[in-house]
């Protein structure tokens, strides 16, 4: 199954980007609970943007998603890269289910899973990392969703945004890491949509799911 949010033309400014894409997985991350019931997370998903405008949608597969998380980072990693040499984009948002330290230094160096299934202040969440450059230093948003569940009902709790020190309270805290790292990376000049096409078919050949808004009459 495909996730996908709402488009607009242009989004102006960092917030817009990260309102709309928690809206959007709210209602996604709900109605699939309520079609299919609780345990089914939802798949990474990479969001490439260019000059404000959304260029590229990426969203990791089934298969790859039951790999153990440092495999699935490092297909990231990849597929990140990717999108910043060939599609050139500016921003990359990373949208992630996870888990949610409410107390940091009793958790540090625990597994947060298994903090969350003995009930040590630890919540399931969805997260949002968002990686942007501005006047010329790499930066990074992170906003958690965090929730539980009612039968086949999820009930959202505060959202939380940490702009600084992410790491102390989410398990994925690499990625926003490598985002960061991805985001400063150079990029290939004059890449034509051949060579884009080419490119896409290599990352749906690995297990991706990808929307082309630059070159949208593309598929794979």
């Amino acid at each position: 199954m495909r996730y996908v949010c709402p488009v607009e033309d242009n989004y102006g400014d960092d917030a817009k980007k990260l309102a709309l894409l928690t809206t959007s997985y709210r209602r996604t991350k709900s109605d699939v609970v309520k079609s299919r019931g609780v345990g089914e997370d939802l798949p990474f998903n990479f969001f490439g943007w260019k000059h404000n405008d959304l260029a590229i949608t990426v969203q990791m597969d089934g298969e790859l998603m039951n790999l153990d998380l440092f495999e699935r980072f490092e297909k990231s990693v990849r597929v990140c890269h990717l999108l910043r040499q060939y599609w050139a984009v500016d921003e990359i948002t990373m949208v992630a289910e996870g888990f949610l330290s409410y107390d940091p230094l009793a958790t540090s160096g625990k597994s947060l899973r298994e903090a969350f299934i003995r009930n040590e202040k630890v919540s399931e969440c969805i997260t949002l990392s968002h990686a942007f450059v501005r006047e010329g230093a790499p930066r990074v948003s992170v906003v958690a969703m965090p929730y539980s569940y009612e039968k086949r009902t999820v009930v959202w709790d505060t959202m939380i945004a940490t702009p600084n020190d992410a790491s102390r309270l989410f398990r994925e805290s690499i990625f926003p890491a490598m985002l960061v790292k991805t985001i400063t990376e150079k990029t290939l000049l004059d890449v034509d949509s051949a060579t884009r096409d080419k490119v896409a078919q290599e990352i749906a050949n690995e297990g991706f799911q990808i929307y082309n808004f630059t070159d949208p009459e593309a598929s794979y």
